[in-house]
């Protein structure tokens, strides 16, 4: 690997740019793959475990993306996959926990009523169910 993105020249730069926006929209990708949204971390993160399997999805996107970022630089020579991907990753880290967070604090646990229990407030229903 030359310097910080490989070869020179004009032609060269403009790949590298495309593999950082590659590996900056992939990770996000790949998020939508192994997460759902910040909305619904926002919206059921008042289960703590609902919360801990959220962070668990962003911690397998996280790896998973680095990982294949990984892969395109042994392959390409170049950095900027994985510079692409270390943003969004870090991006998505900073948004999901905000999220989180956010549901800790006011105990939103779904949208399904104004209690913000969600499906836990419909006792009438588990009693049928269990």
């Amino acid at each position: 690997m030359a310097a910080f993105g490989g070869a020179s020249g004009a032609g060269s730069r403009e790949g590298a740019a495309t593999l950082f926006l590659i590996g900056y929209y992939e990770f996000f990708n790949l998020v939508g793959a192994l997460n759902s949204s910040p909305w619904t971390a926002e919206s059921f993160g008042g289960d703590p475990e609902k919360a801990s399997s959220a962070r668990r999805y962003v911690k397998h996107a996280i790896v998973n993306g680095a990982g294949a970022s990984a892969i395109g630089v042994a392959i390409g020579g170049v950095w900027w996959p994985l510079i692409g991907t270390a943003a969004a990753a870090a991006y998505t880290w900073w948004l999901y926990d905000r999220a989180l967070t956010k549901a800790a604090q006011t105990g939103s646990a779904g949208w399904a009523d104004s209690t913000g229990l969600g499906w836990k407030g419909l006792s009438w229903l588990w009693a049928r169910v269990a």
